[in-house]
């Protein structure tokens, strides 16, 4: 039961829960009066990029509040040799 407490806690909404909240309105809200106002023909291809990026960020955000991502560590990229 411990686990699931600490999630309805003050520090947790702060920490993460209102961040996530701010970047889905951040992206979403801008994302779908644009794509709305495009022809039909093109909703969907251009749904399919934005939710591609919401899913990174997401994803990054994830990591980003277990610890598995620091904010200011360099970018890492694989190398070969």
């Amino acid at each position: 039961m411990q686990p699931m407490r600490a999630l309805f806690t003050c520090p947790n909404y702060r920490d993460k829960s209102f961040p996530t909240l701010l970047a889905t309105w951040g992206v979403w809200i801008p994302l779908m009066a644009t794509i709305y106002s495009l022809p039909l023909a093109l909703q969907f291809p251009l749904f399919g990029l934005a939710l591609s990026f919401w899913v990174l960020l997401l994803t990054y955000m994830t990591n980003r509040f277990a610890g598995k991502v620091e904010a200011d560590a360099p970018i890492a990229l694989a190398t070969t040799g």
